[in-house]
């Protein structure tokens, strides 16, 4: 894992939130590469579907907005996607959840996290047809 995500995930993990520049486009409108992103600790059990978590994947962490919430058994399973990305995730495990992102900044002003997906007013019929593709491929 790289230092950054080890940084990360070390931070979250005592109990602290903590606050980056975000990198990449996956997450565009919400979050453009460059703003401030607050993550903070969340439990596997109060994530709801539209939270974006922040995630360990391999040597790096994500952060993608909850598509799909599923229970097999004892374990929870968490489907992501970047808001402008084509496909969905791969199922996530509750162990690879860091935290949860709280708030984001751009240019000093606050920007609103909880847009439904089809309700983003730039991209949503686009939007629309990549949750369906998610859903068909989910099903």
């Amino acid at each position: 894992m790289t230092q950054f995500a080890e940084l990360v995930e070390h931070v979250v993990g005592t109990g602290l939130s903590i606050r980056f520049r975000a990198c990449g486009d996956s997450m565009y409108p919400t979050i453009l590469n460059g703003d401030l992103i607050t993550v903070a600790p969340v439990a596997p059990d109060d994530v709801v579907r539209g939270d974006i978590l922040l995630y360990r994947d391999r040597d790096r962490v994500l952060a993608h907005r909850v598509i799909r919430i599923a229970a097999r058994g004892h374990e929870i399973r968490f489907q992501l996607r970047g808001d402008s990305n084509v496909r969905c995730d791969g199922p996530i495990a509750a162990a690879q959840i860091v935290g949860r992102v709280e708030a984001v900044e751009r240019d000093g002003r606050a920007v609103a996290l909880h847009a439904t997906l089809a309700g983003t007013q730039r991209t949503s019929a686009t939007i629309r047809r990549y949750w369906m593709l998610c859903r068909r491929l989910l099903a």
